[in-house]
């Protein structure tokens, strides 16, 4: 099930009302559904998301849980809802509203995409990304949890290309014996 998802980035009352129209038109004399393949033109202020509706709500947090290594706390404290909320979603007592879900499906996505690249540790995403914040704290102030989650993907695996390429530079050097000036045992 697709939904269509309002960009909390633009701020402005037109643009809330331009989404709110346009949204209308989208959905309008389709029941309800939308049907991303035939939709030509969304608002930059409008994008497509895939739902995990086919999922419970009680699967999907434990997935969220273990696969991206957070605490119950951890979640409730990124997604700014209560411990008690998440404990009540997961004993099904309750379910997530709109936006709720859309966050939930947001870090399901995020696992996804970290998960395919041998990524989705703990230790990764509480590296500082942008302005010394982390993954956590960026989610917090209203990021998409999917997009920060690829820029963690791209950011490591530059991180590991450059890596080698340093090593394999040092290795070159050594080889060559122009490293011998700075190895440790020859400063005395």
């Amino acid at each position: 099930m697709a939904m269509l998802v309002f960009n909390s980035k633009i701020r402005s009352a037109s643009s809330v009302m331009v989404a709110g129209f346009w949204a209308g038109v989208v959905l309008a004399g389709t029941g309800g559904v939308s049907h991303p393949d035939k939709i030509g033109y969304l608002p930059p202020c409008i994008r497509i998301v895939e739902s995990s509706r086919n999922m419970s709500v009680r699967v999907q947090i434990r997935k969220i849980l273990e696969g991206l290594e957070v605490s119950v706390a951890g979640l409730a404290q990124a997604m700014q809802v209560s411990r008690q909320t998440l404990y009540n979603w997961l004993k099904g007592e309750l379910l997530p509203n709109a936006v709720h879900q859309i966050a939930l499906d947001s870090f399901s996505r995020a696992y996804v995409v970290l998960s395919t690249k041998n990524l989705a540790k703990r230790s990764i995403l509480i590296q500082p990304m942008v302005s010394s914040r982390n993954f956590w704290q960026l989610v917090k102030e209203g990021e998409d949890a999917e997009t920060l989650a690829q820029q963690v993907a791209s950011t490591y695996r530059q991180r590991i290309d450059q890596r080698a390429l340093v090593a394999s530079r040092i290795a070159t050097k050594r080889a060559k014996g122009t490293l011998a000036d700075f190895d440790a045992d020859h400063i005395g």
